[in-house]
């Protein structure tokens, strides 16, 4: 009868999520790959799950990072799924200790989401350490939700600590500094007999305070079943380390409202309280918009004026009909240039270029669409005529109107720094910063760790590595054993390697790695730094923390700049030209590359022997992919 009784209670106060929702539960603490060694869940696959589950709301809440905030927008809405934007944060003590602790917080409104980047930001800005400040929370507290935190809160520690005055103190300060409507007890079971502790206690406050509770999961992973392969991921991490960690239960999974329900048979107001908090979050803030790169009244217009006098130059001893061609081919990229509103972006890169040759710093456009433009080339942009070579230009931008495609270009290592305060001299206004880049960890170096782990011989692992290196494009286990008959006998014969390979292929593209790159230079529109957040360099320079992708689609320009030995020598050499030249002294303006005139670099029979891709040994050229 009593069970009944709460049924019916249950269902009587179920909200209506967004209108139609059938769940009220709804999972507010899950980290993705982008909370690296803790989370094994792709966005791709976190969307398909939960729209299979026909779960109307999730929260992304990765440690320190906004970083795929932006892809899950996109997949989430378009699965008709409503985002929730937040990020588990690690703060320093409320109370004054030395001690750091964790906090979720979920971003109510547009105001709350820019907040929420800033204190993620904030993280950075400590050196090696990472963590945010109470005076940092309360700066930026406006427009937030915030759940207390799971097991390493700072409430959830004092209890395990036996300090149930510090507990109060904990939960009090947040209060102060989030106020009585934005403030949730976060509990959580995994069935771990501490965390019972905790949510006894918590309970206890939480009722003292008139404060509500709300149930999370701290899911880490999509299904029960792959809870193995997470104690694996968590055994990467760890290795190397004398204090191992006991495994953990396999109750990390994304969880339903089924699911989670009997772990909380008294605290049922608890888990509907979730779907209250998704009501309430509500952020649509990832507009696109555009960057100014040329302030020229009309840019289609004198665009236009440059390429007819440049033509009347480069090309007036041309046959009759090949001019006639060439003008046609013209006029079609300056529609083009019109049409996808990058005429300014091309006016833009002429005066880059044209700054960098006069402060003598040589240039070369790594492939993408520019190489295909006699506008291009006419500028001074590109050193090639690419209707010399049958290239003809598509489209300027990579896919959106007024958004230009990232930029690749090598120049020698001294010039890098050079050239970025050209760029950044030329935009004035914006505020250039740095790329932090995404990589996965490879499946061969799954499967070799993998293998240390489980203690195999190292003949064994030499074995498999040197199998795995043969053909590295196969993208999945079956692809890798039909290709390679050793491997398929070693798979088969040893049972290390076989449940290496299958751990490989579950946690491949799962494991991610995240690297300052200096050569990466982002430029956002005017307002959307405030919806990213960044990270500050020992050196005080600034790195975006999002995808390359998300920049493109928020309207920023990726410049790409890849330093070369090569071009190194060839400028000690003009240099050195022009020091003889001079008298044994430096020229007082050092533009010895002037005397390196585009025109030099058409070798059409060096293009030739580079496009028969029988080359071998030839700077950037020695690679299999490259002569491919």
């Amino acid at each position: 009868m009593f069970s009944i009784i709460i049924y019916q209670q249950y269902f009587s106060i179920r909200p209506i999520l967004g209108g139609d929702a059938s769940l009220t539960y709804v999972p507010l603490h899950l980290h993705s790959i982008f909370s690296p060694y803790e989370g094994m869940i792709t966005l791709p696959e976190l969307v398909s799950r939960v729209s299979f589950l026909k779960t109307p709301a999730i929260a992304v809440t990765d440690h320190w990072t906004t970083y795929g905030h932006f892809e899950f927008h996109q997949l989430a809405r378009e699965a008709g799924i409503k985002p929730i934007f937040g990020s588990e944060i690690r703060h320093g003590s409320l109370l004054g200790g030395d001690e750091f602790y964790h906090l979720t917080v979920l971003a109510e409104n547009e105001t709350g989401y820019r907040n929420l980047c800033r204190i993620v930001s904030a993280h950075y800005e400590k050196g090696r350490e990472q963590f945010v400040t109470p005076q940092e929370l309360a700066q930026h507290s406006e427009g937030l939700i915030v759940l207390s935190g799971c097991i390493h809160g700072e409430a959830a520690q004092s209890i395990l600590h036996g300090n149930l005055g510090k507990e109060r103190e904990a939960v009090q300060r947040l209060l102060d500094i989030f106020g009585e409507s934005n403030l949730f007890i976060e509990i959580q079971n995994h069935t771990l007999p501490e965390e019972r502790l905790v949510l006894d206690h918590l309970t206890i406050q939480a009722n003292r305070l008139g404060l509500p509770l709300v149930v999370t999961n701290n899911d880490r992973y999509l299904l029960k079943d792959e809870s193995r392969f997470h104690e694996l991921l968590l055994m990467i991490r760890d290795k190397g380390e004398d204090e191992k960690q006991p495994p953990l239960p396999p109750e990390y999974y994304l969880k339903r409202e089924k699911d989670i329900e009997p772990l909380f048979y008294s605290s049922a107001e608890a888990v509907h309280q979730s779907g209250l908090i998704a009501e309430r979050c509500n952020v649509d803030v990832f507009d696109r918009r555009k960057i100014v790169f040329s302030h020229a009244l009309e840019p289609e217009e004198t665009l236009r004026e440059m390429c007819e006098r440049r033509f009347l130059l480069k090309f007036h001893s041309k046959p009759r009909d090949e001019t006639a061609s060439l003008r046609h081919t013209i006029e079609k990229e300056l529609e083009c240039a019109s049409r996808e509103s990058l005429s300014d972006f091309l006016l833009f890169l002429r005066e880059l270029f044209q700054s960098a040759v006069h402060k003598g710093i040589w240039l070369e456009v790594m492939g993408g669409n520019l190489l295909e433009s006699i506008v291009a080339y006419m500028l001074g942009i590109v050193p090639l005529n690419p209707a010399e070579y049958g290239l003809s230009l598509e489209t300027f931008s990579s896919s959106m109107k007024g958004v230009p495609s990232s930029l690749e270009l090598v120049t020698s290592e001294e010039n890098k720094e050079t050239f970025f305060g050209l760029v950044k001299q030329h935009l004035s206004g914006y505020s250039p910063s740095f790329h932090v880049q995404q990589e996965e960890m490879s499946f061969h170096t799954i499967a070799k760790e993998i293998l240390e782990l489980r203690g195999t011989s190292e003949n064994v692992r030499e074995e498999l590595a040197r199998l795995l290196t043969f053909d590295r494009k196969q993208k999945t286990l079956v692809n890798i054993l039909e290709h390679s008959e050793p491997l398929m006998h070693l798979f088969n014969s040893d049972p290390d390697v076989k449940e290496a390979l299958h751990a490989a292929q579950a946690l491949h593209g799962r494991i991610c790695h995240f690297h300052l790159n200096a050569s990466r230079l982002v430029v956002f529109p005017a307002g959307t730094e405030e919806i990213v957040s960044f990270v500050t360099s020992s050196d005080n320079g600034r790195f975006v923390l999002c995808s390359g992708a998300a920049i493109e689609s928020l309207g920023g320009w990726l410049l790409g700049i890849q330093h070369s030995h090569f071009l190194s020598a060839i400028d000690e050499t003009v240099r050195q030209m022009k020091i003889e030249a001079n008298g044994g002294m430096a020229a007082e303006n050092d533009r010895g590359i002037e005397r390196w005139l585009p025109e030099s670099m058409n070798d059409p029979q060096t293009f030739s022997l580079i496009t028969s891709g029988e080359t071998s040994g030839i700077y950037l050229l020695e690679s299999r992919g490259i002569r491919e």
